[in-house]
């Protein structure tokens, strides 16, 4: 179980990490902030409530997020996780001293960061949220409250992000996974280890198998913008300036592909990809090869010996 929670969060991590798309539109999102997640702090979180289901029998799992604020812009890199114990209600509770040692100590640590917000568990805001929300305002003006979760089934980063809204509300906020490729390679080595009862006959395999995951997440994404311009053409959709500037800045981000450099890379790169294959393909002929002449090689000898006497041949 702990393994398909993990795996699931992995593979949803790594799509996002390779595509740094949004996961929400910008209609479902409410809040002001432009937040950015580092795949390393899900992954994080992900460990927290597996080890906790899976040595204490416990889904509660919370714990604080670090990071930069630079005005409107959030950078989320860093998680520690802070001790609970179950209260009288049956609901998880957080102890303020053990909360501010945890927070002093990172802070020496790291003094670039500052707490930005704290994560748990769940797929909806419950009112004991609010209680520990209303500490985490004690360290940040305007906290953030990160919910996994995992139980979910869904196609998408089972991540939820809301800003405070006001003294008790909470909004949805948009956000997005940013990874350099440091964080990539490890991901990708994250995954092969939630994954190692899955054998390949070869490692290529694994690598291209990422790949072909957010290659196709891509074509799908693109496929949804494509069928919201032919609707916007058609007159079924109504025409959203913000959205059309978006989809142009997108567009102009791409290379163009006519150019005859690009045609005699793409080429040079198509030939050298067949050549490769050409040369493992005889290589594996080969092996075949000697295997069967080994095998011919020992079965004649073996039956020549056995029509042998020790006078030389009988008949």
């Amino acid at each position: 179980y702990q393994r398909r929670v993990h795996g699931t969060v992995l593979n949803r991590i790594i799509e996002a990490s390779f595509l740094y798309f949004p996961t929400m539109s910008s209609s479902e999102a409410g809040g002001t902030l432009e937040i950015e997640i580092h795949p390393l702090v899900v992954i994080s979180i992900a460990d927290h409530y597996t080890l906790g289901k899976k040595q204490a029998g416990s889904s509660a799992a919370i714990g604080l997020l670090f990071g930069q604020q630079d005005g409107r812009t959030v950078k989320v890199t860093e998680t520690i996780e802070v001790a609970c114990k179950q209260g009288s209600n049956g609901l998880p509770e957080v102890s303020q001293s053990a909360l501010e040692i945890d927070i002093k100590l990172f802070a020496a640590t790291y003094p670039t960061n500052e707490c930005l917000g704290w994560y748990t568990i769940g797929d909806k805001i419950l009112p004991f949220h609010h209680d520990i929300h209303k500490m985490m305002t004690k360290y940040n003006e305007r906290p953030l409250l990160c919910l996994l979760d995992a139980e979910s089934t869904d196609s998408e980063l089972p991540i939820t992000v809301y800003e405070q809204k006001g003294a008790t509300d909470f909004v949805k906020t948009n956000f997005v996974v940013s990874s350099d490729e440091a964080e990539r390679i490890t991901l990708v080595h994250c995954a092969k280890a939630a994954t190692a009862t899955e054998t390949t006959d070869s490692q290529v395999v694994d690598q291209l198998s990422v790949l072909h995951k957010a290659v196709f997440t891509l074509r799908d994404r693109l496929s949804v913008i494509s069928q919201l311009l032919h609707d916007i053409q058609a007159g079924k959709v109504k025409v959203d300036n913000s959205i059309l500037r978006e989809i142009k800045a997108l567009v102009h981000r791409l290379p163009t592909m006519q150019s005859s450099e690009f045609r005699s890379d793409l080429l040079s790169e198509y030939n050298d990809a067949l050549l490769v294959t050409y040369l493992s393909t005889i290589t594996k002929s080969t092996r075949l090869m000697s295997d069967v002449s080994d095998k011919y090689q020992i079965a004649y000898q073996t039956n020549r010996r056995s029509r042998m006497g020790p006078y030389g041949p009988h008949f």
